[in-house]
């Protein structure tokens, strides 16, 4: 069999520390590529660790536990581990949530190698753990590897306490690697400071969209019971706070006028917050839902609030893209001004919704700035460099000069 232009089709191991399920936002980027991969010669397989704890479907609405129970154990063992793990220049949560997979994920990656026979391997992070089993097994068997970050690891304060361990251990990873892929020019070139031996391996592929939500673009307002629907639709974990908006969205002049829905997996800061609000606003926590109804809600929203991690600088996540390309105006909470997010909005003409996470005078003004004049959507040439037909095409260059040696 041979690939678009004659030439024999190529094996290529993904390798991850979650399963790639499509529902779930991080791994929404990788089950698009792994599906249209092999239009472009690539023959994709997968060794991934298991979901941790759960099956690789979302449970149904009436199955789900308490959302606070497991996020307040692991809450509660990184306040325990935290003192002893920072004198490491490590933050507990670093190697979570499976730090084992680093050594006990070798042998799957070794089994899935021996069976697949790749040309190339890519491991993909977060989770974080995949890239040590990953980068040894590569090392020993010789087979071209291609790391992806999807977020930075060493550096980030989520993850990172100092000391320059992670940066270290980074290092080890990248050193092995034939190519470091990331998601924004910024990430590029934290990256290339923070390892200047990998400056030339640095490649970007941004998120981007999936060419279908095209068909589902609105640019209409639709209030349905009257009130203006502000939605979040993402997990809300480590340092990500969501305390500014509620404080923003419990002002008499919002609270009467917008409905607030949560969508994904939330932290027990996030519910305080939620708990706190005042009783006449309103809102919902749906929890982790299917994507596909985590998209109806984004489309359905008369504002999309996408939230980063403070202190990363270099995110542009793809939800993000997603609210652009649905038509939904977009409120981004971010941690200091000049970051890629408000970069990016800034260039797309849309960024009278940026505000700072922690300033709810900031954020309230901004909501009312998209309620009472929206901006006008951004046109869909102007988003098609992140389409993801065209990122798949990307990729797939940059794997043919990695297993031609170029």
């Amino acid at each position: 069999m041979t690939a678009p232009g004659g030439s024999s089709r190529r094996r290529l191991l993904v390798v991850s520390g979650r399963p790639l399920d499509p529902y779930a936002g991080g791994s929404v980027r990788w089950s698009h590529f792994a599906r249209e991969l092999p239009a472009l010669g690539w023959d994709v397989s997968v060794v991934s660790a298991a979901r941790h704890g759960t099956s690789s479907a979302p449970p149904a609405p009436e199955e789900r536990p308490p959302p606070s129970a497991a996020r307040r154990a692991l809450e509660t063992a990184n306040h325990l581990l935290r003192p002893v793990a920072e004198r490491t220049g490590v933050r507990p949560v670093a190697f979570l949530p499976q730090p084992h997979w680093a050594i006990t994920g070798r042998l799957a990656v070794h089994r899935a190698v021996s069976r697949r026979r790749p040309d190339a391997m890519l491991v993909t992070t977060p989770p974080f753990t995949a890239m040590f089993a990953a980068a040894a097994v590569a090392h020993r068997r010789g087979v071209p590897l291609v790391c992806e970050m999807r977020d930075l690891w060493a550096g980030n304060p989520d993850y990172d306490a100092g000391r320059g361990t992670l940066t270290r251990l980074e290092e080890r990873v990248f050193d092995r690697a034939r190519l470091v892929v990331t998601v924004t020019p910024e990430a590029r070139e934290r990256l290339a400071a923070l390892h200047p031996r990998a400056r030339d391996k640095l490649q970007v592929v941004p998120n981007g969209f999936s060419p279908d939500l095209l068909a589902l673009r609105r640019t209409d307002r639709d209030h349905r019971d009257g009130r203006a629907v502000v939605v979040h639709a993402g997990s809300i974990y480590a340092t990500r706070s969501i305390d500014g908006l509620v404080r923003a969205l419990s002002r008499p002049g919002l609270r009467a006028r917008v409905r607030f829905e949560m969508l994904g997996g939330v932290n027990q800061r996030a519910l305080d917050s939620i708990a706190a609000a005042p009783p006449d606003l309103e809102r919902s926590v749906r929890g982790e839902v299917p994507r596909a109804e985590a998209i109806e809600a984004v489309r359905n929203a008369d504002v999309v609030a996408v939230i980063f991690t403070p202190g990363d600088d270099t995110a542009v996540p793809g939800k993000l893209y997603e609210a652009l390309v649905l038509g939904r105006p977009v409120l981004a909470l971010t941690d200091r001004p000049g970051s890629a997010m408000e970069r990016l909005l800034h260039q797309l003409g849309q960024d009278g919704g940026c505000a700072r996470h922690d300033d709810p005078d900031a954020i309230a003004s901004a909501i009312e700035r998209l309620l009472d004049t929206p901006p006008a959507p951004v046109h869909p040439r102007e988003l098609a460099q992140y389409d993801r037909a065209a990122l798949t095409r990307q990729l797939a260059g940059l794997l043919a000069e990695v297993v031609d040696g170029r």
